[in-house]
This record gives structure tokens, sequence and C-alpha cells, in this order.
């Protein structure tokens, strides 16, 4: 289902040209939500989905800045166990606001001034309240991020999580000296990743329909660019008797066993983590745009499970592994035992075009694939936030505006009111229903 071809330039594609450049026009709500934030319809302010998309606003923020604080715990502990700790950290938020403790007094003047909600006693309610000082900072998540800061040290102090912050052992950094000098000195095939010939890439999503992905913005550093590039699991290949790490570790004397792919492995974990809440993120923040924009404003039927459904399609295993795989991003590295090793080992369906049938090799192929782009904007995000995320909101914006008048669904034989089957929608993005 992938191809990298020009665009096509039928009447459907310029259909859509105009339609992205109208949401382009109508995203001016990016950079002037100011007066949107305080222009909010009372019918939006009590609307359900509107209470959905502050209370997953607020999560995905308090997550993110989790798990970016606790990256100094990532060597010793790996991604996994930090995302296992960020999901823990979240549910003690919900009891110590329902308990009226430490957190209350951040949030107090915003409820009182903007008076949304009624039940105090609501579990999501300090999370529908974060994400109204997100949704008012318009993204910079300053008093966002400090609060974050205090709920971390808040639950690490009072043993939440056992994570003990010590420094690198003197073995450990040597291993990471020389996974380090690695990345500075394999070779990267930039023009696979950034030629602007090769950009024109068109990636099919759905039953004869596609976009034209943006640009991918280059991350500069080629330390942390090889590091994206280097599947989390590939680590393995490292430990090759033929691979240039291996002979690096031997000759410093290093032992080549698990305890010393567990350091190079968890450091890759870290960015996989980061670019899965950050997608998560700006999906939340991207989905408030995308439902007050014409026609969809239109569709009464737009709720919670709506903008669940919308919010998960953003970042499923199958959408992201086709981003993933038009961008090169799975064979930029030009490291013949690596590559090896993937092609014949974890994505061999993918890479030969074998995925109609959803078969558990290809689930699992999808979501090993979906890694390098995860990893790649957790990268990016390091390096430059800004482009991060508006690259993103690019992607999701091109993405959702394959819903055409297609999917458009009269509520009633009498009636001239309609909805959007976004069911059928999901499954020909996806081939399933979310």
């Amino acid at each position: 289902m992938l191809r990298t071809v020009a665009p096509r330039h039928g009447s459907f594609y310029k259909r859509k040209k105009i339609e992205l450049r109208h949401l382009r026009c109508s995203n001016n709500l990016a950079g002037n939500m100011s007066l949107f934030s305080l222009n909010v319809s009372p019918e939006v302010i009590q609307s359900a989905w509107f209470k959905t998309h502050l209370s997953s606003l607020g999560l995905d923020n308090i997550k993110l800045y989790a798990y970016q604080k606790l990256g100094s715990f990532s060597i010793a502990y790996g991604g996994g166990f930090l995302k296992q700790t960020v999901e823990q950290l979240t549910t003690y938020a919900k009891k110590d606001w329902v308990n009226k403790d430490d957190l209350v007094h951040h949030v107090q003047s915003d409820l009182e001034q903007y008076n949304f909600f009624t039940s105090s006693s609501d579990p999501k309610l300090f999370y529908m309240a974060v994400g109204l000082i997100s949704f008012i900072e318009h993204g910079n998540g300053n008093r966002v991020q400090a609060l974050t800061n205090e709920l971390v040290d808040s639950y690490l102090k009072l043993g939440g999580a056992h994570l003990g912050l010590t420094p690198p052992s003197a073995t450990e950094k040597r291993i990471l000296k020389v996974a380090s000098e690695y990345y500075k000195s394999v070779k990267i095939n930039y023009r696979n990743l950034y030629d602007p010939l090769l950009n024109l890439r068109w990636v099919q999503i759905g039953d004869g329909a596609g976009i034209t992905v943006p640009p991918l913005p280059q991350v500069k550093s080629k330390h942390l660019l090889a590091r994206a590039l280097l599947h989390k699991e590939l680590y393995l290949a490292l430990s090759d008797p033929n691979h240039l790490v291996h002979a690096a570790l031997v000759a410093r004397g290093i032992p080549v066993n698990a305890d010393t792919l567990r350091v190079i492995r968890h450091d890759l974990l870290f960015l996989d983590g980061l670019g899965d809440y950050l997608i998560a993120t700006e999906a939340s923040a991207f989905l408030y745009k995308f439902r007050l924009l014409k026609p969809f404003s239109d569709d009464e039927t737009f709720g919670r499970k709506t903008y669940h459904s919308l919010r998960r399609i953003l970042g499923t295993n199958t959408l992201l592994s086709r981003l993933a795989l038009v961008y090169n991003l799975h064979n930029a590295l030009e490291d013949p035992v690596v590559n090896r090793t993937l092609f014949e080992s974890y994505i061999p369906n993918l890479c030969a075009g074998n995925h109609q049938e959803r078969t558990d090799e290809i689930v699992y192929e999808e979501e090993f694939a979906a890694d390098y782009f995860e990893q790649y904007v957790g990268a990016l995000y390091l390096e430059n936030p800004v482009a991060a995320k508006a690259w993103l909101n690019d992607l999701f914006e091109r993405i959702l505006y394959l819903i055409s008048d297609e999917y458009r669904v009269l509520l009633g034989k009498k009636s001239r009111r309609y909805r959007y089957d976004y069911k059928a929608w999901s499954v020909d993005v996806i081939g399933r229903s979310v």
C-alpha cells in the first residue's frame, strides 16, 4: 500500500489541495488561540467532546513532560520502565486531586475564573484543569511543565517509584562512548531522507486515496539522527562478531553480553517513548481545531466516541508504519549488518509489499516499523520542538482531510442534517474500525 511517486493531478487531488489550503488558513487558530480561548461558545464549553478534549490534552501533556523529566533515569531503567512509572504517576495525580491534597492550588484559580466544570469530585477534573491551562497557554506549556515537575518530585519523594538517580558507572560510560563513536561514524543516506525531489512522496491511505506527505524536517545532529534511525530492537545486530561495535567493545576489554547490550538498548528506548507521547499530545491538540472547521463542525453527532476514535487512528501502528516506510526511516542507516538483520528477520513482508492481509506477522511488522517513526519524532522533538509539532500537525491535517463528502450520511430521509461515517473511513484507512 506504499508508493513513492509524484502526486497525481486529477480533480480529486486538486480538490484536496484547495481543501488543505482552506484548512491552513483556518489554522490561524494555532497562531491566534488567545482570541479563541476567550471566545469559546457556551455550547462548546458544555459539550462532552470538549471536556473529553481538555481531559485528554491535560493527561497527554502531563505524560509527555513527566517522561521527559525522567529521562535522566533512562540508562539505568530503560524507556519501558519509565513509561510504566509515568502511567502510575498519572493515577497518583488523579487521587491527589480527589483528596484535595497538594495539587489543587495550582489549578483552582483557573477553575474559578472559567467555571467550566461543576463536579469537584470528578477524578478526571485535574486533567481537565491542566488541559484548560495548556489550552489557554496555546501549547507553550510553561505552567503545565512546572506543575509536572512538581508532581514528579512529589511522587518520587513519597516513594511512588523506586528510582535511584545514580550516575552511569565507569563501565556504562565506556559502553556509551563506543555507541557514540558508532553514531558519529556510521554512514547515513541523507538523500533518501531529505532530498527535495524524493520528498514528493505519496502514501496510499484508504481505498484509492492518499496524501503527499510534507518534507521530513531535518535532525541536524549526526549523533542524534543515527540513534533515531537505529531501531531499538536492532541493538542485537551490534553484537554480531562482524560488526564494528562488537570489535570496538572487545578492543576496550568490554564483554559483549546482555548487560552491555542493555545499556545501548536503554539509550535507544528513550527516543521511542518520547515520540509516542508527543504524537498523542499533538493529536489531542489538533483534533480540537479540526472539530471546529467546516464542514465537520456541522456534524452534531461528533462526540467523545468520535474524538477518541480519530485520536487512536492518528497513533495506530498501521498508519505510523506507512509513514515510516515512505520517509525511508527504516533504510537510511547504511549499516550492512543492521540492514540484513532488519530485512530478513523483522519486516520481510512489509518490505516485499506482502501486507494486504492483516496476519499476526503483519501486525508485528507494523508495530516494529512504527517504532522508527516514533524514534524520529522523539529525536526531532529533542532538537527542535517547534518543527516537530508543526510537522505532525501538517501530517494530521492531510490525513484527516481525506474524510470527504463520500462519507457524509443523512440523519434521516426527510432530514437536511447529516453526519460523517468515521467508522467507515477508519476501515478504509487502516483496514479496521477502532
